[in-house]
């Protein structure tokens, strides 16, 4: 019974704490690039930003079409979507 309440306890510890130190982790991050002690990345002579503009990219009107047609099809059919 001891063990598996102290197994309990380091779980339920865990899952609190672990937010908490990831968002400590961010921040220490954040003002080291602020004062710059953390110097800056810099993209190599060779490299290049991939082309996110192609017309085949599923875009945010698209998106926002689709899920406007979805939406006339719950309420066409009562409210949901799928019978």
């Amino acid at each position: 019974m001891n063990e598996s309440l102290l197994i309990a306890i380091i779980i339920i510890a865990i899952v609190i704490l672990a937010p908490v130190v990831g968002i400590l982790i961010r921040k220490r991050d954040f003002r080291r690039q602020v004062t710059g002690k953390k110097p800056t990345r810099e993209m190599k002579a060779d490299e290049h930003v991939p082309d996110t503009s192609s017309k085949d990219a599923y875009t945010e009107a698209d998106r926002l079409k689709d899920e406007a047609q979805m939406y006339r099809f719950r309420d066409s059919n009562g409210g949901s979507v799928m019978h």
